[in-house]
């Protein structure tokens, strides 16, 4: 059984579900927690990316918030719920401490914050000023991830969505809350670890009130329901993938689409249905789904939306955010198993072409042959690589360099690649 703040987590919804409460007892707004939460998501942007320093006064705030990213999680290493405040007042408007309090326990209750402290009591939990915390966001742009989690326009944001999957019938009554936090308070850590199996779980519930037994049965019942779930979801894209491979399309997209029912966070399947729609020319729908994959941390899919941009929408900057974004979230992810790793070399490597490519657009000639030469050390036979860098290598006047990569790309690239076959032709040209 795993641990949560020295407890075992079958016990954590309840202190979570105490915590959205104020100091009156009563249940937070979630109306009003949301609109919090908002504000201070955007305050902790704009400290991180340096807008503070248009403010005066700030250098004692900075110091007071340690913050930084790790991928694409904004971790608060340390901070004071009143230098939030603080920071919210600088930033347009003052929440109080118990305002942010608050915001910080919904988004930790929809698992978007990661509670990062090292408490070990209930006190400690819900009444402390002092706060470490990560935010497990998709993006390090600001806009893109308050989109991503309060919506845009009619388009629903992770707040909402996280916050319908929740049945009001899961939180116990204010009496009955309060009774199990204190219950759950009295577990110690070695104690918690004598119920480290489901049976000694079972145990467990014979010696416990009937509403923490009706509690757990429900919380275990619901795991083993997400597991077979889950099961379906990869069973049915596996489905569509194999009825792709056959041409059987329609049936495919079916395919795709249950599995993203099934399993709203399954990013592949967003990014198997993205291809779908990229093939059929609806590049609209297509750029979409792969937003969707990387919004869950799907590094193919920041490619894809890379590419579109190069190609179809010819939007240059958003291209190189894409690839940026991309290559930030493969940088931070640890892989060991080889297969797996040649596989990121070869994602990272696109992630580098388009890049390169917009940059070219953009006549960044240096910048884009850094990054061509960073993609040929990952792979070294892709025709793309060697026609972008051949042209780069001409603007920069490099006659004898830009020859030797029209040679390899006429070498490499393979006329039913959509993106390589118009630099064949470039290269027959610049050969004669």
């Amino acid at each position: 059984m795993g641990f949560t703040l020295g407890i075992p987590k079958v016990f954590q919804t309840i202190f979570d579900n105490r915590a959205m409460q104020n100091q009156r007892g009563r249940h937070l707004s979630w109306k009003k927690c949301k609109e919090n939460a908002r504000l201070l998501v955007k305050a902790l942007h704009i400290l991180i990316d340096g807008d503070l320093d248009k403010f005066k006064d700030c250098d004692c705030l900075k110091k007071n918030i340690d913050i930084d990213w790790e991928g694409t999680n904004l971790w608060v290493k340390k901070t004071r719920l009143r230098d939030l405040a603080e920071l919210t007042h600088k930033c347009g408007r003052r929440l109080e401490t118990e305002e942010i309090r608050d915001a910080i326990h919904g988004l930790k209750k929809l698992e978007i914050l990661e509670d990062k402290r090292g408490a070990n009591n209930s006190k400690t939990i819900t009444g402390s000023d002092k706060w470490c915390f990560m935010l497990k966001l998709p993006h390090i742009d600001k806009q893109e991830n308050l989109d991503w989690l309060f919506g845009i326009e009619n388009k629903q944001g992770e707040w909402e969505r996280r916050r319908n999957e929740k049945p009001n019938s899961d939180r116990p009554t204010q009496a009955k809350q309060t009774e199990l936090a204190e219950f759950a308070s009295t577990i110690t850590a070695r104690e918690a670890s004598n119920y480290n199996a489901t049976k000694n779980l079972g145990e467990f519930n014979q010696e416990t009130p009937p509403d923490l037994a009706t509690f757990t049965n429900s919380i275990t019942s619901q795991a083993a329901s997400d597991r077979v779930t889950n099961k379906g979801a990869i069973a049915a894209n596996n489905r569509g993938i194999q009825l792709k491979k056959e041409s059987e399309f329609v049936e495919a997209r079916k395919q795709f689409e249950l599995a993203i029912k099934l399993n709203p966070d399954n990013a592949a399947s967003y990014y198997n249905l993205a291809e779908m729609y990229e093939d059929a020319e609806q590049f609209d729908s297509a750029i979409k789904l792969y937003r969707d994959a990387a919004f869950r941390g799907f590094a193919a899919a920041y490619c894809k939306l890379a590419r579109l941009y190069v190609i179809e929408y010819k939007d240059w900057t958003k291209a190189v955010e894409k690839s940026r974004l991309g290559l930030q979230l493969i940088e931070n992810e640890r892989v060991e198993d080889d297969r797996i790793l040649k596989s990121v070399s070869i994602v990272k490597s696109a992630l580098l072409i388009y890049q390169a490519w917009a940059w070219k657009e953009q006549g960044r000639w240096q910048e884009a042959l850094a990054k061509l030469q960073a993609a040929v050390k990952l792979e070294s036979d892709r025709g793309l690589t060697y026609g972008i860098m051949a042209e780069v290598l001409e603007n920069l006047g490099k006659k004898a360099e830009a020859l030797a990569a029209w040679k390899n790309c006429l070498a490499y690239a393979r006329s039913e690649e959509r993106d390589e076959d118009i630099w064949i032709g470039k290269a027959r040209q610049r050969l004669g």
